[in-house]
Parts: C-alpha cells; sequence; structure tokens
C-alpha cells in the first residue's frame, strides 16, 4: 500500500485590511501530497482530517476539522482551517504552544506535526481590539460625548423593571420599564460544554443541555435542515410532519444516486466493557389495565411500483469477532404469550416466506439454517411447532418418530399416537387383497413408476378364510406386477411387497447405518440427561451458551 506523506507546508492567516471590518476566522492552509518516492498522488478528492494539538506528540486535540473531501491538483491541494467546525474562539489565547496534525485516509497521522507559527495568532487581533480594549476602560472623558450625540430613543437613562425567572427583557420602555416575554428555551437555557458547531472527536465530545418550554418550539439550523425542540420530541428534517408524540423524528426528502441513511449510529469501545450502538426501551407504566402494544422498535420499509430492490424493515449485520448475533431477542417476565421473533407476510405477488434461514462457510463447524431449542415447558416443549405442512428436500435425522391425531373414539377428550415404522434401509412398504381366479391364480399390477423407483423387492403372501400352504409368488415383479398361484379358485389373499429405492437422489444419500462420532462430539450426547450428565455435555454446547451461565448461576446460588 502506498503511503501518502506530506512534503511542502505554507500557511497564511486570512485577514481583512481594516481592524473593524469581519475577519474571516480561518487559516489558509497548502500542502503537497506524494507517495513514498516522492511523486504527486494521482489528482482527485481525498478524505483528509486536520487536528490542532497543544503539544507536538501528545493526545491534547484542542480543534477537529472531523474528514473533509479535499481537491489534490498535481499534488497541491488547499484548505480553509476553521471552515467547519469553526475555530474556539480561545484557540490562541494564552498558552502559544499549537501543532496541526494531518491524517489522510487510513493511514496514520503524518509525522511530525507542524508547529503553528506568529502569523495565526493575528486571529486574536480581532478580539483585541473590539473586546480586550473595552473591557479594560473604566471612564469616559468629560466633555468627549454631547447632547447631539446622545438621543433618549436610543440610549436608556434607567432600568427599573424586571422579569421573572423563565421570561427575559425584550424591550425598555422610556420610563424605564420593561416588557419581559418567556423564554423559548425556559429558565434554565442553553448550558454550553462546548461550541454549539458540531461533534469534535472522540476525544473532546460536545454536548448541548437545554431545559425546553412547554409550549413554544426551539429551532436550531444547520446545514439545510431544521431541529426543532419541544418538551416531549426532536424533531429534524426540512420536511417535518406533524406526529404526535414522537420523541425524535428525523425526516429529509432526498433525490440523489446515492445510498441515503436516515440515522446511521456509530460506537466504538477500547476497554473492557459492552458496546451497544442502539439501545432502544418502551415500558407501558400506566396504573389501568388497558390493551396497549409496546414496541421497542419498531421498523416499516415502503417503497412503489417503480421500485423493483428489495424492502429491508430491518437490517442486522455482525463480523469480525468471537460468537455473533446478527439478531438477538430476550422476552420474559410476561402475563401471557411471549414471542421471540415474530413475522407475517401478506398481500404479496409472489411467494410469501415468514422467516427464511440461510447458513454457509462454517469452515470448522455445522451450518444451520435455523436453529431452535425449547426447555422447561409447562405443558409441552416444541423445539419447532408447525401448523401446516410440511416440506423438507433433505434428510430427516431425528431420535423418533410418531403421528398423533385425535382420537377416533374420543376427539374431545383424547389423542391417539403410532410410532412410525423404522427400517435401516430406504423401504417401500405396499400391501393389498387379490381374490384367485378359477385356477387358483392371480397377477396383482403395481403402478407404473414402481420399478424405476424401487429394486430388492420381498413378498409376502396370508390366504384369508381357509389355509394356503400351497400358495407361492408364481412370477417375480417383471412389468411393474407379479403373479400368485397355488391357491384354491376364489380364495381370498392378502399380499405385501417391499422395495428399496433406487431413484437418483437415495442412490446419491444412502444413510449409513453406523458412524463414528466427529472428533468434536465425542463425549458428547444428544440426549445426556438419559446418561446421567448436564447440557455442558450437549452436542450441541455451544449453542447453549446462554442455557449453559443460567445453569451455573443457579448451581452458584
Amino acid at each position: 500500500m502506498k503511503r501518502i506523506v506530506l512534503m511542502q507546508v505554507v500557511t497564511a492567516l486570512i485577514l481583512a485590511a481594516a481592524i473593524t471590518a469581519d475577519v474571516p476566522q480561518m487559516i489558509n492552509y497548502q500542502g503537497r501530497l506524494t507517495d513514498d518516492t516522492g511523486t504527486p498522488v494521482a489528482d482527485g478528492p481525498y478524505l483528509i482530517k486536520f487536528k490542532i494539538y497543544g503539544s507536538a506528540a501528545g493526545d491534547d486535540s484542542l480543534w477537529y476539522s472531523g474528514y473533509q473531501s479535499v481537491t489534490v491538483t498535481d499534488g497541491l491541494f488547499t484548505y480553509q482551517l476553521g471552515t467547519s467546525p469553526s475555530f474556539p474562539h480561545d484557540l490562541f489565547e494564552g498558552d502559544t504552544t499549537r501543532y496541526l496534525g494531518i491524517t489522510v485516509g487510513v493511514d496514520p497521522e503524518i509525522s511530525p506535526r507542524t508547529r503553528v507559527l506568529s502569523v495565526a495568532y493575528a486571529y486574536q487581533a480581532l478580539r483585541a481590539d473590539s473586546a480586550q480594549y473595552a473591557a479594560e476602560a473604566t471612564s469616559v472623558p468629560p466633555g468627549s460625548i454631547g447632547a447631539t450625540e446622545v438621543s433618549s430613543s436610543e440610549v436608556q437613562l434607567r432600568v427599573d423593571g424586571t422579569c421573572a425567572p423563565g421570561y427575559y427583557i425584550s424591550q425598555v420602555n422610556e420610563d424605564g420599564s420593561v416588557v419581559c416575554v418567556k423564554d423559548s428555551v425556559g429558565g434554565g437555557g442553553v448550558t454550553d460544554h462546548g461550541e454549539l458547531s458540531g461533534l469534535l472527536d472522540d476525544d473532546h465530545p460536545q454536548y448541548l443541555n437545554t431545559t425546553i418550554d412547554d409550549t413554544v418550539f426551539s429551532n436550531i439550523t444547520f446545514g439545510d435542515s431544521t431541529m426543532k425542540v419541544s418538551d416531549n420530541r426532536v424533531q429534524i428534517g426540512s420536511s417535518i410532519g406533524s406526529w404526535d408524540m414522537s420523541l425524535l423524528t428525523v425526516m429529509h426528502d432526498y433525490d440523489t444516486t446515492m445510498d441515503v441513511e436516515g440515522v446511521e449510529i456509530v460506537a466504538f469501545q477500547r476497554g473492557s466493557g459492552d458496546i451497544v450502538g442502539l439501545k432502544s426501551n418502551a415500558q407501558y407504566r400506566g396504573t389501568a389495565q388497558l390493551d396497549v402494544d409496546v414496541y421497542a422498535i419498531r421498523a416499516s420499509a415502503s417503497g412503489n411500483n417503480k421500485s423493483t430492490g428489495r424492502l429491508v424493515g430491518v437490517r442486522s449485520g455482525c463480523s469480525y469477532g468471537y460468537d455473533g448475533y446478527a439478531f438477538e431477542a430476550n422476552v420474559s417476565q410476561l402475563q401471557n404469550d411471549g414471542i421471540g421473533l415474530k413475522a407475517y407476510v401478506h398481500d404479496v405477488p409472489g411467494d410469501a416466506i415468514g422467516v427464511y434461514g440461510w447458513a454457509e462457510w462454517a469452515y470448522t463447524g455445522d451450518a444451520i439454517g435455523i436453529y431452535g431449542r425449547a426447555s422447561d415447558g409447562g405443558n409441552n416443549t416444541y423445539a419447532g411447532y408447525f401448523s401446516g405442512d410440511v416440506e423438507v428436500t433433505g434428510t430427516i435425522s431425528k431420535s423418533g418418530a410418531s403421528i398423533k391425531i385425535d382420537h377416533p373414539l374420543d376427539p374431545a377428550g383424547k389423542y391417539l399416537q403410532h410410532s412410525i415404522v423404522e427400517s435401516p434401509d430406504m423401504m417401500n412398504v405396499y400391501n393389498g387383497n387379490v381374490t384367485l381366479d378359477a385356477n387358483g391364480e392371480a397377477t396383482v399390477d403395481m403402478p407404473e413408476y414402481f420399478e424405476a423407483l424401487n429394486m430388492n423387492f420381498r413378498y409376502q403372501l396370508t390366504p384369508i378364510g381357509a389355509p394356503g400352504p400351497n400358495l407361492y409368488i408364481a412370477r417375480e415383479m417383471s412389468g411393474n406386477s407379479f403373479e400368485i398361484s397355488g391357491g384354491e379358485p376364489g380364495m381370498k389373499v392378502s399380499w405385501q411387497v417391499t422395495g428399496i429405492r433406487h431413484d437418483k437422489w437415495a442412490e446419491a444419500n444412502r444413510i449409513q447405518i453406523e458412524v463414528e462420532k466427529k472428533p468434536y462430539e465425542r463425549g458428547l450426547y444428544r440426549h445426556p440427561d438419559l446418561y446421567g450428565f448436564g447440557l455442558d455435555k450437549h452436542v450441541d454446547h455451544h449453542l447453549l451458551k446462554r442455557e449453559l451461565e443460567e445453569a451455573a448461576d443457579t448451581h452458584g446460588e
């Protein structure tokens, strides 16, 4: 990777000719960017951030520009420091030790930092001539102001009135009385913990604490948007609606080819504590028994018939960690049903899929599209419950299987359950009854797909109503039929035929009857409780982290 380095620095202060004129409080900065060989970098925009420090190497940033898009031509660029955000008014007061640090893209800050020399301190001249001298003045020489210079409409000789807390003086009358107006930001006003000029770096954050009036909006305009603040909400945007009781509303109508993000929250952590990018909590604190829905997060995505892209209500991801949960739901301490994840899809012309699970690239572990586990149910315990048909295109591996229906003789009071027949083979079972002809013979026809699906046929014949010691299979399966012979004319015979599947999927996916456990499964069990062990011996113990932690806490108590 090429490292971008600084080769030449020129700094100059932009000052007006007259000290009484408006002085642009910025420092013009020019530099030259080259690669490691001294060759100017390619023309184009570069992300560059500027910091002013109080020392040559310390972590004591006093001003921070954030990343700025700076155009470089033939290696040269110009940027006006203090453009955004503005310099703090006391940046060049007192201590004259100031250094400029520059970072280009993801490269480390260019070393060494550049000393800000005396030309920048002319910035102080504006404040010195307009404020400091006035502050030191103690008297006005007699006769320097005459009657012609003083107008009673412009200068009040006395102020007799005061305003109550929460109000401010908007007008002083000729007799000294005052007109008071309720303060739109309350009696507390604004407590300033820094310049309201945008956030600085993570070492020098800035805050705005405001006590808000309960009827009047306090407006703060920045860029092309306006922040409206009242006692129960904050609204940001150029096209703000009138939603009731929204704590925070952010809205803007864009027309751009770039991606648009309504709210972006970025949090970094270098210590040992947890870090949460977005935390949301909603509570109902009323005392009445009301049917009130409470949503910690409710997301909606919508488009129109001109949009062909995907609509995603919530998209979450995680990467570069140890264990990761793109989405984790925890529901507890309810008075009725609790649902960790509920998905509802309706009114779509294509497939409606409530939950879609997909897993891949599990380099050393199992890839599981959907994992469900349940324990300690008050009535029944189901890892998965499906109300409707279930279709599986792969193999089902299970510890047991059964059918469960309403009992035919007592459907309102009982269930009827049967086990499902198991086999080490992929076996299909067919049976039926047939009546022998006058020769004591019969031909049994099977479906036309029978031999395409099955092989290795086995037969069983049972005479009904009388012994049939001479019954036998006269012709084995051929052309999807077989023949029975050796019985009495008109005899009824019950027959059964089994076959082993040999379709393409079965041939490619034969079940191995005895399987050695994988190295990471040895010493673990699918049902550890049956062998006297706890969840720590479960084959899925790595997926049961929460249950294991709760079991450890319970044991510790």
